[in-house]
């Protein structure tokens, strides 16, 4: 037979560097508290960076602008990947933590 196929969830613990799927199980209530505060603390800040661009956004178009609306768009991808991998980053500690 074949190898067997793997769910988007293994496969993303895979990319996470969860080598077994019962260690993401065995988070404790505060490292968990922990990881939903970081989602709610980046999930706000990524809203703020996208309500900003688009605030900007609106004024470049109604300047006429409309070759520096590329320009904030790029900003706001760079803006969110790096939002994205800092998240990361601090959700990998709230998992390493053992408190």
């Amino acid at each position: 037979m074949g190898k067997k196929v793997k769910s988007a969830y293994e496969s993303a613990l895979e990319r996470l560097g969860v080598s077994d799927i019962a260690k993401s199980d065995t988070l404790t209530e505060k490292q968990k508290e922990k990881l939903a505060e970081i989602d709610r603390v980046y999930e706000a800040k990524v809203a703020e960076r996208k309500i900003l661009a688009e605030s900007e956004i609106a004024e470049l178009v109604r300047r006429g602008q409309f070759d520096e609306v590329d320009k904030v768009k790029k900003r706001l991808a760079l803006a969110l990947g790096k939002l994205a991998e800092e998240k990361n980053r601090e959700k990998e500690r709230g998992r390493s933590q053992t408190d």
